[in-house]
């Protein structure tokens, strides 16, 4: 099950006959479980797991533009933008092998299924600005732009043993 929220808000505004400013704000949150797919759901050894727990929230996308148009045939154009969005996934049975080998480098003797509790964070920002230029004749257009982004992204992923193992 999906359970979905959103906000949406857009502005558009004629400040004067040649200049308009838009502002648009989105901010969302999804909460849902076990969206991987499987070649049979239904088997319990390896179907959806029930026990995931995820959730992605966006707050808020922010989006300002303004548009002069200095004549009919040249129109200058500007947007900045700021998105920032966070998914979190607890998983209390999630899968791992350990392998057993009896050097570093050597061949693989064993393998051992455990479970983990795992916990999945990941962030990110970015800020995005835009600027055109576009002239317009009668055999054609030119647009002249630009583009900077920028931003940053956390990940961090934690699984603890749900179990201990002797050596």
């Amino acid at each position: 099950m999906i359970l979905n929220g959103r906000l949406f808000q857009r502005l558009k505004v004629e400040v004067t006959s040649k200049d308009t400013v838009f502002l648009q704000a989105i901010a969302s949150e999804a909460r849902f479980g076990d969206l991987a797919q499987y070649y049979d759901p239904s088997n319990p050894t390896n179907g959806a797991n029930p026990f995931v727990r995820s959730r992605e929230t966006q707050e808020p996308i922010l989006l300002a533009g303004y548009h002069r148009a200095w004549s009919p045939e040249s129109h200058s154009l500007v947007l900045a933008g700021r998105l920032q969005d966070t998914l979190r996934v607890e998983n209390p049975l999630h899968g791992a092998l350990v392998l057993a080998r009896e050097q570093i480098d050597g061949p693989i003797i064993g393998v051992l299924p455990y479970t983990t509790v795992q916990d999945y964070r990941s962030e990110l920002e970015i800020y995005t600005t835009e600027a055109q230029h576009i002239l317009q004749g009668e055999r054609g257009a030119l647009i002249l732009g630009g583009r900077y982004q920028t931003g940053h992204f956390d990940t961090q992923n934690t699984r603890t043993p749900t179990q201990s193992f002797a050596t």
